[in-house]
């Protein structure tokens, strides 16, 4: 943006995005027989790089007002679910594979920029905001209520904000003032669990 004598300047960049996913296996098995089944899950939230720009020159009197925001949010849910249960004389296994094999949430590089270059008695305000909340939760449940061999894993569960730039520049004459603020707030979850239970007079390896 580039004004004369007197010029209100304002720009804004603004960036917003939610991501769910829910990822979900079921394999129970109950009554005569093995629980063989194999339940692998994998998945993931992706943000790719972000950049905000804002440049603006104006003469004097003019007043700068500038600001980025981005609010990002991601949730992955993910689970296996393979009970085996049976109350019959015969002892039967559980002999799943719970495997959840990869649960990210990813946000690439992050860039904010606010220039102003002003000359007598300009004003310049700019902000710079990014709130950033990730969510994990990977759960395998593997239950069994006889022999109990089941393999219950969680590998490469992963909550990550690449770099992070934030940049406000001013510049002024005489009575110039300004402004400036950067603001990054990142909150990260991640619940990740193995349930293998092994109930009535089996055993469990």
């Amino acid at each position: 943006a580039i004004g004369t004598e007197v010029t209100d300047i304002s720009q804004n960049n603004d960036a917003s995005m939610n991501q769910l996913l829910t990822a979900f296996n079921d394999c129970d098995q109950s009554g005569p027989g093995d629980n063989l089944v194999l339940c692998a899950n994998s998945a993931s939230n992706t943000i790719d790089p972000i950049t905000q720009t804002n440049d603006a020159t104006g003469d004097q009197f003019t007043d700068f007002f500038q600001d980025n925001d981005a609010v990002f949010s991601q949730s992955l849910d993910i689970s296996n679910n393979c009970d085996e249960t049976t109350f019959i004389i015969t002892s039967e296994n559980n002999e799943v594979e719970c495997g959840i094999d990869g649960a990210e949430n990813d946000i690439g590089p992050v860039s904010q920029s606010n220039l102003a270059t002003g000359q007598f008695d300009s004003l310049a305000d700019q902000d710079n905001n990014v709130d950033v909340s990730q969510q994990i939760v990977a759960d395998n449940t593997c239950d069994g209520t006889a022999t109990h061999t089941a393999q219950c894993s969680n590998f490469e569960t992963d909550n990550f904000v690449d770099t992070i730039t934030q940049s406000n520049t001013a510049t002024g004459e005489l009575d110039a003032a300004s402004t400036q603020f950067n603001n990054a707030v990142i909150d990260q979850n991640m619940d990740v669990l193995n349930d293998c239970d092994e109930i009535n007079t089996g055993d469990s390896d």
